[in-house]
């Protein structure tokens, strides 16, 4: 009886997953949907923080139909506030804010562009404290739902000397102080610096200390990690609300995780900020510093033929040469010096670990192996919590006519890919 219950589940589970829309042709290729959280002083109610909420969303992944003033598109976007229990659990919904987003170009061109993007923001007032912030994006032409996740620290700015949370900037320009806030934390390796916006409030004016750092990141904030960078500088503070722009240099930043910090010290009062970010794989061969590692990873790109001989060989140079050669044989543009399907595949390696190591590091999971094979999955849907059903995730890869559904048996966070004898497409290979 359990095993036919069991069946039936997930004969259900794969029919919801086929029942969904499919995202339009605009949105069959990568990229990524941004979410960002920032606390910012809200002068109008005492005790409460005022939380920014950001959304980016790509014009690549948005539907544009004709219009009048040219083409146009419409999202919605969907947080669902909750507040974290000791144990970092979602428990009660505090806020449900919900708001539309109309985007208009003048050609369509635009509407394929890789790299322009639409951003968002929206305002709620909170009691400092930690919070999960759901998002929902819905492409109102399209169809298109992506979910995205972003748990937050709402400070205490209701205090007699505070710093904002950290806002990455696009682009600043001093002159008319005009400010393009960066959703993503994500930072490409060649930039050389990075503009941050942050808000200093103080009820008198103050002559502070600032020590600006960057520390590597294993996992969250306030690593024990020695900085790869630290400055400090003296600032003019004045009383009431000031808007700060600092730079971050990145010159000497390899790729991985850091927190960007920000301390400021009166002498009276101190306060401090952090911000996580990534820097993207660039240049690839150069960060490829654990051989054996680099070789292990192979294992989804390489045959067990190939991979055995690499392993096997006499010595590390020996290694090092088959290595480069079976990349090499691989680049799609080997008259430069950049490998561009080398750099993407151990960029997502680097992302499966971040995003899904538990048990095993998150590149030997179901999830992350799919993800090294395919990159992210042009549509999601995810059932975290029901009571006659586990935790699943459904992948599409519409452009690949393929889907893949993940189930956490376990309850902790450990999904395993399902494969139905009967769906040949939900095979990874």
């Amino acid at each position: 009886m359990k095993s036919l219950l069991r069946l039936a589940w997930l004969v259900a589970v794969l029919l919801l997953s086929l029942a969904l829309p499919h995202p339009s042709h605009a949105q069959q290729q990568p990229a990524v949907v941004a979410v960002n959280a920032v606390s910012m002083r809200a002068p109008e109610v005492a005790g409460l923080t005022r939380l920014e909420l950001y959304a980016q969303v790509p014009y690549k992944r948005l539907r544009f139909v004709p219009s009048p003033l040219g083409f146009v598109a419409r999202y919605q976007v969907a947080a669902e506030i909750s507040i974290l229990d000791e144990l970092g659990r979602p428990s009660s919904i505090v806020r449900s804010p919900i708001w539309d987003r109309t985007v208009t170009v003048p050609v369509f061109a635009q509407t394929e562009s890789e790299t322009q993007r639409d951003a968002t923001t929206h305002a709620v007032l909170l009691e400092p404290g930690r919070y999960l912030v759901a998002f929902e994006i819905t492409d109102r032409h399209g169809g298109g739902t992506w979910f995205r996740e972003y748990s937050v620290e709402v400070k205490d700015l209701d205090r007699p000397f505070a710093l904002s949370d950290l806002v990455l900037l696009n682009s600043y320009d001093p002159t008319t102080q005009f400010t393009d806030p960066k959703v993503s934390n994500v930072l490409p390796g060649s930039a050389a610096s990075v503009d941050i916006y942050y808000e200093v409030y103080a009820d008198e004016p103050h002559v502070a200390t600032l020590v600006r750092t960057i520390t590597p990141l294993s996992s969250g904030l306030s690593s024990d990690a020695a900085p790869v960078f630290s400055d400090t500088s003296f600032i003019d503070v004045s009383a009431g609300r000031s808007q700060m722009v600092t730079p971050f240099g990145l010159e000497d930043l390899d790729v991985g995780s850091y927190a960007l910090r920000l301390h400021m010290d009166t002498g009276a009062h101190s306060d401090a900020s952090e911000r996580a970010v990534v820097s993207q794989w660039m240049g690839l061969g150069a960060h490829i510093s654990n051989l054996d590692l680099a070789i292990e990873q192979m294992v989804y790109a390489a045959s067990r033929r190939e991979l055995r001989r690499i392993q096997q060989a006499g010595s590390e140079g020996e290694r090092r040469r088959l290595f480069n050669e079976f990349w090499q044989e691989r680049d799609p543009t080997p008259t430069t010096s950049r490998n561009e399907r080398m750099e993407e595949y151990y960029y997502r390696v680097d992302v499966a670990t971040r995003r899904y190591s538990a048990v095993r590091p998150g590149w030997q999971t179901d999830r992350g192996h799919v993800l090294i094979l395919h990159g992210d999955p042009e549509d999601t849907r995810r059932q975290t919590f029901s009571f006659n059903a586990k935790p699943y995730e459904v992948w599409y890869y519409y452009r690949l006519g393929r889907q893949y559904v993940f189930v956490d048996r376990t309850g902790f966070g450990d999904y395993e890919l399902l494969v139905p004898i009967w769906d040949e497409r939900t095979r990874i290979r």
